[in-house]
């Protein structure tokens, strides 16, 4: 494998792993934050509609539902 395509595939996996973390972090500061995404994203200096994209995504990518909701709102963790 030359330099050049190890370099990008180590930036790759650099990108996934921020992006699993930030996933991680918005989860945790919605459970800690009552479920309030507007404040979530507020702590975390990006937007509202970012925190839901990355829990929804990451609800996806392991197929569970880490949130109960009413409608669109989150309403409490699952059971585990």
């Amino acid at each position: 494998m030359s330099k050049t395509l190890r370099a990008i595939s180590w930036n790759f996996s650099k990108a996934i792993d921020a992006m699993n973390f930030q996933q991680l972090r918005s989860i945790r500061e919605a459970a800690r934050h009552q479920f309030n995404l507007t404040e979530v994203a507020a702590l975390l200096f990006i937007s509202q509609p970012s925190i839901s994209r990355q829990i929804r995504e990451l609800e996806e990518e392991l197929g569970v539902e880490i949130f109960t909701r009413v409608g669109k709102r989150l309403t409490g963790l699952t059971s585990p």
